[in-house]
């Protein structure tokens, strides 16, 4: 008998008992820095410039899970504009603790994806209604382009 909880990492005893070799073994891959699923994508344009960093949580702004948090209050930077698949896991996750740690956050609604357009809608509506913005990417730029004494994009929501 296994009891979980008494100690062990209880997500590593789950997928232990609960999940088939097969699945453990695609999953662990997966997780992996390089692996296909870790990679940028191959049409995403990075610049030299850019700060690219690897995260191991849902949230990038989780204690431990990336230094996000150290990049973006060394560049003194307030808001987070969050990209990316799975709207209504990592997007949002790092949505939410971008709140908590009293940054500005706004979803760029469609430079982002779930599994259905149920998941990603209804994410988009919690988000907004609880945590930060939910913008177009038209919608942001244009909002840059006003600039920041014109851009609720720049301000923390605590600011107000």
């Amino acid at each position: 008998d296994t009891v979980l909880g008494a100690g062990d990492n209880d997500w590593a005893a789950f997928r232990c008992h609960f999940v088939s070799g097969v699945h453990r073994k695609r999953y662990v891959e997966s997780l992996s820095p390089g692996a296909r699923g870790q990679r940028i994508w191959s049409e995403l344009m990075v610049d030299k410039a850019d700060i690219v960093l690897q995260k191991n949580r849902y949230s990038a702004l989780i204690g431990g899970s990336s230094q996000l948090e150290r990049v973006l209050r060394s560049a003194d930077l307030t808001t987070v504009l969050l990209a990316g698949c799975k709207t209504d896991v990592c997007v949002e996750s790092t949505g939410r603790d971008a709140m908590m740690l009293d940054f500005g956050a706004v979803i760029v609604e469609d430079c982002c994806a779930a599994l259905t357009h149920e998941e990603h809608r209804d994410a988009c509506e919690t988000f907004v209604q609880q945590f930060g913005d939910v913008m177009s990417s038209a919608e942001v730029v244009a909002a840059l382009d006003r600039g920041a004494a014109d851009c609720s994009v720049t301000r923390p929501r605590s600011a107000s």
